[in-house]
Parts: structure tokens; C-alpha cells; sequence
């Protein structure tokens, strides 16, 4: 489910939703995912275009959804009611190190 928030730290403002790529009204990002073959091109085409978005999704930390702003790279708890908060310093590290460890990408 969609949610507009707003990071805490930057005043940064977008939708959460991971969907929003398909519902894009930029049809060149359409067309251009329905022309790559390769599963890997596919990915690494998404993944370019979700990390020029507001936000990007960053897995759950104790089933709290992790959100990363682009603007800021602050990490955000962001639940289904409610502002979003900053993740505590040391809790975002260790999260980080899961993450860039888990998919070999940066956090």
C-alpha cells in the first residue's frame, strides 16, 4: 500500500510504493522494462530507477518496514499510521551491513 511521507531529518516528500514503476505515467520506463530480456538487466534497470525515487525500500527490521530517503540516506521505520521515524544510528549501521552484505549493493 502506498503511503506519502516525509523524512524527518531532510523534509524530503514522495509515495513509498515499490508499484509505483509499473503505474508510471513514463511510458519510456514501460516500454524500455518490457524490451530487456535478461533477468539481470532487469533488475539493475529497476533498481537505477527506485534509487531516483523519494524513497527506497529497504527490507523490515523486527517486521517494521525500512525505508531509505534518496535525499538524505537517512533510514526510516514507516508504519501504516503515523510520521515515519529516523532510525537510531546503530540499529541503521548494522542494518546497512546486513544489507550491502545480503545483496552486494550499496544501502
Amino acid at each position: 500500500m502506498a503511503k506519502t511521507i516525509i523524512c524527518p531529518v531532510c523534509n524530503n516528500s514522495g509515495s513509498t510504493s515499490p508499484s509505483t514503476i509499473f503505474e508510471a505515467d513514463d511510458l519510456s520506463l514501460k516500454d524500455a522494462v518490457k524490451t530487456l530480456t535478461d533477468e539481470k538487466e532487469i533488475r539493475e534497470y529497476i533498481d537505477k530507477w527506485t534509487d531516483s525515487a523519494p524513497f527506497s525500500s529497504r527490507g523490515t527490521f523486527q517486521g517494521k518496514p525500512v525505508w531509505k530517503c534518496n535525499k538524505c540516506g537517512t533510514g526510516l521505520f514507516v508504519r501504516l499510521f503515523g510520521k515515519p521515524q529516523a532510525i537510531p544510528s546503530k540499529i541503521l549501521q548494522d542494518l546497512r551491513n546486513e544489507w550491502e552484505l545480503r545483496t552486494g549493493k550499496p544501502f
